[in-house]
């Protein structure tokens, strides 16, 4: 069975911030560039590992690397558009 830290770890790989009893998080993720908090309604007691919050974080960290993805790809194909703008030079 997986210890506490290395759920934690698993579950919320390239975050750093807090998680509070209950099932609170406050993290964020500098290489996604991202804020994540959640608060749940109902305390969690037994859930040190904010199990819940860890899948919610999952969701939106899985959401910002495609759109990450979508705008790289967009930016690439602009530059190429405008490589082949660009006039070509007969005398070479």
């Amino acid at each position: 069975m997986e210890g506490y830290g290395a759920a934690v770890r698993r579950l919320r790989s390239g975050f750093y911030g807090w998680m509070g009893l209950g099932g609170s998080v406050f993290q964020w993720n500098p290489s996604l560039r991202i804020g994540f908090a959640y608060t749940p309604t109902l305390m969690l007691w037994h859930d040190d590992a904010c199990v819940k919050g860890a899948q919610l974080q999952e969701a939106v960290a899985n959401c910002a690397r495609k759109q990450a993805e979508e705008a790289e790809a967009a930016q690439v194909e602009t530059m190429m558009a405008a490589a082949q703008a660009m006039p070509k030079d007969d005398k070479i």
